[in-house]
């Protein structure tokens, strides 16, 4: 009998995390989409093709969703990262470019200018923003250093790389943003560590 309740509350706890995380996602697609305003348990809900009622089993109210999302691109992001950087080898300057390739194919930052948005009139999800764009640019600077550049230098050529990428990514540009962007990131990668051992 207790290992029949035992499974019981697995199977409980599994089902919640999905539907929770079904309202999350699809949370997060219309802040893409139709910006912060129209997160709305009853909008969300309607996409989902599923009652509120469930919602405030999962969540105590909207601010709590509001606040999972932001936790959810945060460490979403984090984690593609690392995991595309183990993936690679090689010298340096070939896995700054594989790497920079791979974010742009993997289209990491899909959902960067929503938050980014969102951010820029709302405090905490700015400082969110600005916390996971130091990690990044840190996170780069690795590999210029591995390069033989030092401190700011390196520090400083991780940003104008990142920073590029982002304004490309938001250039409005109506050709296809991925092969672009591809070509982008590589001339800037290769004039960035021109000079500097392989």
């Amino acid at each position: 009998m207790a290992r029949a309740d035992s499974t019981r509350r697995v199977a409980t706890t599994s089902k919640g995390l999905l539907r929770s995380k079904l309202w999350l996602e699809m949370a997060i697609r219309i802040l893409k989409e139709e910006g912060v305003d129209q997160v709305r348990v009853d909008r969300i809900a309607d996409r989902l093709g599923i009652t509120k009622g469930s919602f405030y089993h999962l969540y105590k109210d909207r601010q709590e969703l509001l606040d999972a999302m932001v936790e959810h691109w945060r460490s979403a992001s984090q984690i593609t990262y690392l995991t595309m950087a183990r993936r690679l080898k090689g010298p340096a300057r070939q896995v700054l470019l594989d790497f920079m390739e791979a974010a742009v194919r993997s289209n990491l930052g899909e959902f960067d200018g929503a938050f980014r948005a969102w951010g820029s009139y709302e405090p905490r999800v700015g400082a969110t923003v600005q916390a996971l764009d130091q990690e990044r640019i840190q996170f780069i600077a690795k590999w210029f250093e591995e390069l033989g550049l030092e401190g700011l230098e390196a520090l400083g050529r991780a940003r104008i790389l990142y920073y590029a990428d982002v304004g490309w990514a938001f250039s409005g540009d109506p050709r296809p943003q991925v092969t672009l962007r591809l070509e982008f990131a590589r001339d800037l990668c290769s004039l960035l560590t021109r000079g500097r051992p392989k």
